[in-house]
């Protein structure tokens, strides 16, 4: 774990370096050519995928990342997309604005093979970068998993690179490196860190994309405290002034409960973004677009979105099937003894059944309940002793407790027992006799203790009656 200690002394060394006259190139994107290796080691596992993997994803990654800010270019070797084991690499992607798309494109068509011949390669990238606009900054940023394979000598080419004012990172990556002669191409190179290894190490996939985005600021203008063409911050402005960093998920907060607030990018690329928030949340403060009510109690009930919400009794909206608004033609409940109406409005709309009243000069098709013909036009009249056909008997279906009868439709206590201390003297039959209530009329009978054939006899009428 060479590199946390020595990226740290990176960090610090940009935020202390002089803003203007240190780093001439800010403003003015610098050429950056990658000079890539590509070699059969490559195909090696580091983690799930192979090392050749995790390279095209920090390479892109540093493209991408300073776009604005440096003009890149590529070359991969050995020489791609055909040549020897050990030929030289040629210039893939020429350094130019906004090459990112082409980097990734030619990085994915690339497979490693062949051995590892960095000195070939270093004096193609000398030739090339001594035919670009001289009035550029220039680097080149080596990266490899070995060391010289083709019985190059690689040093040579960076002592010749140095003396045109082209400085040279290198970046080792594993741990199948020579690491003398990576410190010694750092050192020549004119990019050693302090301490017992000069250039990059990279033992993950993280510490790779670490060590080219922490080359990628010292090239670039990120890190100067000044907001320079391309930046979209500056990391060494202090937080609070115009064109600092965004430093966490809190300072993107747009105040808008409807929005996920967060930074993205890296170093001086940093934007705060916001997207909206899609999915529906209880007590997140947000009614998203497709949510209602009904899956989010932060939205309002609102009539007529088509949605059943907890405080509708409809919702006009719907046009079919369940929570559709009844219109008075759905209310009808067939019967001719009930007013069918609308009650409420908007999108609490109910069916209402009122009772309809007696009504004695006309005829609707209804005999109330419990009325008759001198109530209601519909209805038959009351049954009496005289009268037991087509007729009502208020009686009918009426049970009355032990010791009460019915009469008219209404249970009533019997009569006192003539042995019981006497009757109540308003009863029709006088005191001491018992009745029984039939059609709302009632029938008289003699005292069971006097003339019992004569009871027998006028029980026997009531019954024929009845028929």
């Amino acid at each position: 774990m060479r590199w946390i200690p020595c990226l740290a002394l990176v960090f610090v060394a940009v935020l202390i370096a002089p803003p203007a006259g240190a780093q001439p190139n800010c403003g003015d994107p610098p050429d950056v050519l990658i000079v890539l290796d590509h070699s059969g080691s490559m195909t090696s596992m580091s983690g799930a995928q192979s090392k050749w993997a995790h390279a095209q994803a920090a390479v892109t990654n540093l493209a991408a990342s300073f776009t604005n800010q440096i003009r890149f270019g590529l070359m991969l070797f050995p020489e791609h997309p055909s040549g020897g084991s050990c030929s030289g690499g040629v210039v893939n992607v020429s350094v130019g604005n906004n090459t990112s798309g082409a980097i990734n494109a030619t990085l994915s068509t690339a497979y490693p093979t062949g051995l590892t011949p960095i000195a070939a390669s270093l004096q193609n990238a000398h030739s090339y970068l001594l035919g670009v606009d001289p009035a550029k900054k220039k680097y080149v940023v080596l990266i490899t998993d070995g060391e010289e394979t083709c019985s190059g000598n690689p040093i040579d080419w960076v002592n010749a690179l140095s003396g045109a004012q082209i400085k040279t990172y290198v970046v080792g990556f594993g741990d199948s490196v020579d690491q003398n002669e990576l410190n010694s191409l750092a050192q020549a190179g004119g990019t050693a860190m302090p301490g017992p290894t000069s250039y990059y190490q990279a033992d993950s996939p993280a510490q790779l994309n670490q060590a080219l985005q922490a080359i990628g600021s010292l090239v670039s203008c990120c890190g100067n405290a000044v907001l320079d063409p391309g930046e979209q911050c500056d990391k060494a402005i202090p937080v609070g002034k115009p064109g600092a960093c965004p430093p966490g998920p809190g300072a993107c907060n747009d105040n808008d409960a409807c929005t996920n607030d967060f930074p993205s990018g890296t170093e001086c690329s940093v934007v705060c973004s916001h997207t909206p928030v899609l999915q529906p949340k209880h007590n997140d403060g947000c009614c998203p677009p497709s949510a209602s009510a009904a899956t989010d109690n932060d939205c309002g009930t609102a009539c007529g979105n088509g949605v059943l919400e907890p405080a509708e009794k409809c919702d006009s909206g719907i046009k079919n099937g369940p929570g559709k608004c009844k219109t008075l033609a759905d209310c009808n409940d067939g019967s001719a003894c009930t007013a069918d109406s609308l009650s409420g409005s908007a999108c609490n709309v109910q069916c209402k059944h009122t009772a309809i009243a007696p009504n004695p000069t006309k005829k609707d098709g209804c005999c109330p309940k419990g009325s008759s013909l001198t109530e209601d036009a519909d209805c038959l009249p009351k049954c009496n002793p005289d009268s037991m056909d087509n007729c009502i008997d208020l009686c009918k279906g009426v049970n009355c407790q032990d010791g009460h009868y019915c009469v008219s439709g209404q249970c009533k206590p019997w009569p006192s027992d003539p042995g019981g201390g006497g009757g109540d003297p308003g009863d029709p039959a006088g005191p001491g006799s018992e009745w029984v209530e039939n059609g709302g009329c009632a029938l008289a009978a003699r005292p069971s203790s006097s003339w019992p054939l004569l009871g027998l006899l006028l029980l026997g009428l009531a019954l024929w009656r009845r028929r």
